[in-house]
Parts: C-alpha cells; structure tokens; sequence
C-alpha cells in the first residue's frame, strides 16, 4: 500500500508537468501559426470600435457635437481674418506712428541712432518684431486669457524699459497717438472696458424697444395682409430701409438739436441726450423687424397645419396664438443675440460720433482714420468674437425650442 501511494503522486507530477509542456508548446505553435497582420488588424478593430462608440454618443447629443463644430470651424476662419488683417496693418502703419508724441521740443530727433532705438524698443514691446509668424503669434498670446502676462513699461523719453510692468491676462496693445484725448502709450483693453458699458446700454435699450415695438407693428401688418395698414406698414418699412443710416442720423440730429433743442453733445444724466441717440437707433433697426416680424407670421399662416386647424373648426384666435404665433416667436426671439451685436458694432457708430457719446464707435472711427493698429484690430477681435457666440446661441435657441429641428 505504501508503494502504490508513492507512485500515484509521481505519476500525477508527470501528468501535471506533461500537460504544461503541452500548453507552453501550443501557445508556441499558436503564435507562429499567427498572421503578420494579426497586429494591425487588432488596432484596426479598435480604432473601428472607438469611431462607432463616438457615432453612437454624437447621435445621442447632436447639439454637443454641433456646438464644438461650430465653434471649432468659425474660431479657424476668425484667426486667419485677424491674421491678414494684422498683416495689412502692419505694412501700412509708418514707423512715424510709434512715435508721434515726439516734438521739436524732443531730446530724440529724427533721423538719429536714438530716433530708430526708440522706434525699436516701442515696436519690440507690443511684438512687433521678428517675423511675420512671430507677430502674429505674440498678438494671439497676448490676447487670449490663458496666460497671465507681463508686458514691460517703457520709458516715454528714452524708450528704454523703465523696469515696471504691466500685469494681465488680456493685453490688446497700446494706444499710439492722442487721437482719443489718452495718455500716450495707453493700454487699449482699459480704454475697451469703459466703452463697451456704454454702448451696450444705448443698443440694449435700443433694441428692446425696438423689438417692444417692431413685434406689434409687424404682427398687425400680417393679419392685415394686403389691406391699407399693410401697405403703409410695409411701404415706409422699406423707404427706411433702402435710406443709408448716416442720412437717417443726420436728419434726426437736426430735428433734436433744432427743433426740440436737445444738446448735441451726450451729456451723462442728461435724459434728453439719452433719449434722442436711442430714438435714432430704434429708428434705423426698426422696419427690419417689421418686415421680419410680417414674414414670419404670413409664412405660419400659409402653412398646411394651420390650413387644417382652420378647417377643424378652431377659433382663428387660438389658431394664430396657439400655432401661427408661437412657431413664427422661435424665429424672431432667434434674430435678437445677433441683432444685440450688429446694435453694438454697427448701427450705433454713427449715433455715437454725431452725439459724441464715447463709446465704441470712436475707436474703430478713429483708429481707421490714425492707423491705430491695435485699437483696430481689438475692435475687429472683440467684434468677430461676440458675433460667434451669438451666432451659435441663435441656432442653439431655434434648435432647443422648435422640435422640428434636427442638428443631425
């Protein structure tokens, strides 16, 4: 008995070793026996797994997907416009630019060593050296908030740095000339942050009673589709429109200034010079919503469903605020983000500069007519940049509210 319990474990050990030897010599076998692309295909079945899980999550989060698209693509077109906007700018800004504080009072005088070093050092400080690509890079670095910088104060008489900086995260450039009654060499971003407030509240107010009042007038213009009120609504829409804006401010400005005795300067608290500027926007946007407005409506009141509604028996009242008013709302509430900015960057300069209000007209009128390089191109930035947004949050509104579309 003894010897028998000895020799079943031995014979158990060769099986057992047997049977690993096997295994080894399989897998051996198994791999050699494997295709070279065995590998490759690997990959590729994961790299087609990893494509199909991103098509199933975008399918399930289309305005996800539409949203990056849309941002990704419009920020590619504005940093190229930018970039061939810096580049014309550049080459048609003189040297004599960067330094226009000088006079014949100046211990630097033209022509001289110090003349070109001053010239230099101002130019280096706001990156303007180096090549093409190099400028255009430290214009980007300087304008996106990523990164805290440190842009050196130079010194007015010498050029050379005086050793303080200034510290921010959004460096716009500075302010070349005294065009905009500034201290030389100031910093355009402070010079943005105390215009824009003030623009935004003439186009905010602009705009609300704009839409406040355009909604009503267009609405009345189609339920009344081709009677008198129709016409009148639609024919003086359409004589405003085709009237260039600097005639329309004009004329309004010597209506305020002559008649009524408004001042023709914008004086703060000051309602009447308030008022008027506002009036002279509402006026100039005013029929475009109209029209706006009456296409919308007479588009939803020509429509299949509200053909059926009315054969149903509805009354045309539910039909028309239930149906017509509610699909043709989606539309008109999706022209506001956008109009707020063309409000801001368009309509609005030439009301500004007849009131001297001092918003941000000036700076894109002035900095055109000094060759002010920066306080142009920050204008155009902020400008594109806010147009973007309120484009994507436009169709992002029309997507969210109206389930009939789909951003597949």
């Amino acid at each position: 008995m003894e010897e028998t319990r000895k020799v079943i474990p031995d014979q158990n050990e060769e099986t057992a070793k047997s049977r690993v030897d096997t295994f080894i010599l399989d897998i051996g076998v198994n791999e050699k026996l494997k295709p070279k692309g065995a590998s490759k295909n690997k990959i590729k079945s994961m790299f087609i797994s990893s494509r199909d899980a991103t098509a199933e999550f975008n399918a399930k989060r289309p305005l996800l997907l539409y949203s990056f698209k849309r941002i990704f693509f419009s920020l590619i077109t504005l940093v190229l416009a930018i970039s061939i906007i810096f580049l014309l700018l550049v080459m048609v800004t003189p040297d004599t630019t960067y330094v226009s504080d000088l006079t014949d009072k100046s211990p630097i005088k033209p022509g001289t060593n110090e003349y070109f070093q001053l010239i230099e050092n101002r130019k280096k400080s706001v990156g303007l050296t180096g090549s093409a690509f190099t400028q255009i890079w430290n214009y980007f670095y300087n304008v996106l908030p990523f990164f805290e910088k440190k842009i050196p104060i130079l010194d007015i008489n010498t050029g050379n740095p005086s050793g303080d900086f200034i510290e921010t995260r959004v460096f716009f450039g500075v302010v070349f000339t005294n065009s905009f009654g500034q201290p030389f060499i100031t910093n355009v971003g402070s010079l943005f942050a105390k215009a824009i407030p003030i623009s935004f509240m003439f186009g905010f107010t602009a705009l609300t009673l704009t839409y406040l009042i355009g909604i009503p007038l267009g609405i009345t213009a189609a339920r009344y589709k081709g009677k008198w009120i129709d016409n009148l609504l639609n024919g003086s829409s359409a004589t405003l429109i085709c009237v260039p804006p600097l005639v329309i401010v004009m004329l309004l400005f010597i209506f305020f200034s002559k008649l009524l005795g408004v001042s023709t300067i914008y004086t703060p608290g000051n309602v009447g010079t308030f008022l008027a500027p506002v009036f002279v926007i509402v006026i100039m946007y005013i029929p475009t919503v109209i029209v706006e407005t009456r296409r919308y409506i007479v588009d939803e009141m020509t429509s299949d469903y509200t053909k059926f509604a009315e054969s149903k028996g509805m009354k045309p009242s539910r039909v028309f605020y239930v149906h017509i008013f509610r699909n043709a709302g989606i539309r008109i509430i999706r022209t506001i983000p956008v109009a707020l900015i063309a409000t801001l960057f368009g309509s609005s300069i030439f009301t500004e500069q007849q009131w001297s209000i001092p918003g941000m007209s000036r700076f894109i009128v002035g900095g055109v007519g000094q060759r002010e390089i920066f306080v142009v191109l920050g204008y155009i930035s902020i400008a594109s940049f806010m147009g973007i947004i309120t484009s994507l949050i436009s169709d992002l509104i029309m997507a969210i509210m109206d389930p009939r579309v789909k951003l597949t």
